[in-house]
């Protein structure tokens, strides 16, 4: 019994270290992409345009997912053998994805979305929460790349 509860702790350390390099290689990898806004806040009903600086490493996709969303944040009880407990949902209220071929980006990428009239603005002290984020995806050989960037839209 005591040896299956050691074997226990060593596989969920192991488990973290595992995921602490993955998360390490991946940052050796790409290093850091910067964002620049076009303007600063976007406003409901406008042109969202930011200029994307990816990393060296990012150049060799067969294409890159970029995502803006409305995301809302909503505590849910759930209950499961008796138990209650609270869980934190994250909710997509709209999203627009475009597909970037790799032809297109020459170490630095514009993207253009355009935030609905009407829709809700990023309200990070309310209840629910919400906020827009930028969510950039590309299978590249190895480790993934994957990038989320909060955008002010007020």
């Amino acid at each position: 019994f005591v040896q299956a509860i050691i074997g226990f702790f060593d596989l969920t350390a192991l488990a973290v270290w595992g995921s602490g390099f993955y998360v390490l290689g991946r940052r050796l990898k790409y290093g850091a992409t910067r964002v620049r806004f076009g303007t600063f806040p976007f406003l409901v009903g406008h042109p969202l345009k930011v200029t994307l600086e990816l990393p060296r490493a990012l150049r060799e996709f067969p294409e890159l997912r970029a995502t803006l969303r409305l995301a809302e944040q909503v505590w849910e009880q759930r209950r499961s053998g008796g138990k209650t407990t609270n869980e934190l949902i994250t909710y997509e209220r709209w999203a627009e994805e475009q597909v970037i071929p790799r032809d297109r980006i020459d170490g630095a990428v514009t993207l253009e979305f355009l935030v609905p009239a009407g829709a809700p603005v990023t309200d990070l002290a309310s209840t629910p929460p919400r906020y827009w984020e930028l969510q950039l995806d590309a299978e590249t050989p190895g480790i993934d790349y994957h990038g989320r960037f909060l955008m002010p839209v007020y």
